[in-house]
């Protein structure tokens, strides 16, 4: 929140309007570690709705939305963080996922992000960013909407953010 403040301050002294446009979250690795999966989807929404409450107030603005960013955790096999991550992204739309990180390159304690990777992971974060908050466009990354198995055979309805979508 010092953030936001000081750079409020900084930007109505040069006689500009600060208008934040959201905040970034790469978490979640401990809270799987410490099995918190099963609230994980609650502390989001209240963590988002804290951010937005504190944004406003120090902003003097009850009516800007403050959307918190988020990438999918990847590194655990258990997955309720990143099962509570989706969830929280499907039922609060102030809660966008920008997409998984498992195509991503972890480093040697199989946490972190390699520098190359984080790289991408920005890359990942700024497209959606300029998608949601600058062109006012709806945001979902690759998903199924629905699964249906008839016998042996099982059909997938994607949502698709750049088409087509190649399964190999």
């Amino acid at each position: 929140m010092m953030q936001i403040k000081n750079t409020k301050d900084i930007v109505e002294a040069q006689g500009g309007i600060y208008n934040p446009i959201g905040i970034t979250i790469t978490h979640g690795e401990t809270d799987q570690i410490n099995g918190n999966g099963s609230s994980y989807q609650s502390y989001l929404n209240q963590w988002q709705y804290d951010y937005e409450t504190d944004v406003r107030a120090i902003l003097n603005n009850n009516t800007i939305d403050f959307p918190m960013f988020i990438s999918q955790m990847n590194t655990n096999s258990n997955g309720s963080v990143a099962a509570a991550q989706f969830a929280a992204s499907k039922n609060n739309s102030k809660i966008i996922l920008i997409g998984p990180k498992y195509h991503l390159n972890y480093s040697f304690d199989s946490l972190h992000l390699t520098n190359v990777s984080s790289k991408y992971l920005g890359e990942m974060y700024g497209k959606v960013i300029k998608r949601v908050a600058i062109d006012k466009l709806a945001w979902k990354p690759l998903q199924p909407n629905s699964i249906i198995r008839t016998g042996n055979i099982i059909t997938i309805d994607f949502d698709v953010p750049t088409p087509p979508i190649l399964i190999d």
